[in-house]
């Protein structure tokens, strides 16, 4: 059966499978068109991904995640002192 997820040829693409995952995924590669054509979206995609342009967020968007992380860890802190 041919079986492989997005998450698996993404992890192929990126190179960070371990070898024998990365034989058996080539091995379905040659085996199923649909499956060459579905990487080849994902390698157009990264490949786009890679030109665009990069802006720092906002501030106030910066401020907000910073404020959240510390009331998750103040509740972190105080569930686990009890």
């Amino acid at each position: 059966m041919l079986h492989c997820t997005t998450e698996d040829l993404l992890l192929y693409l990126y190179g960070e499978l371990p070898e024998e995952e990365a034989e058996r995924i080539s091995l379905l590669l040659q085996q199923s068109w649909s499956l060459r054509e579905k990487l080849q979206v994902l390698k157009e995609a990264h490949g786009r991904l890679e030109k665009a342009p990069l802006h720092m967020p906002r501030q106030q968007s910066i401020a907000l995640i910073l404020q959240k992380a510390k009331a998750v860890r103040q509740t972190v802190k105080t569930s686990s002192s009890l």
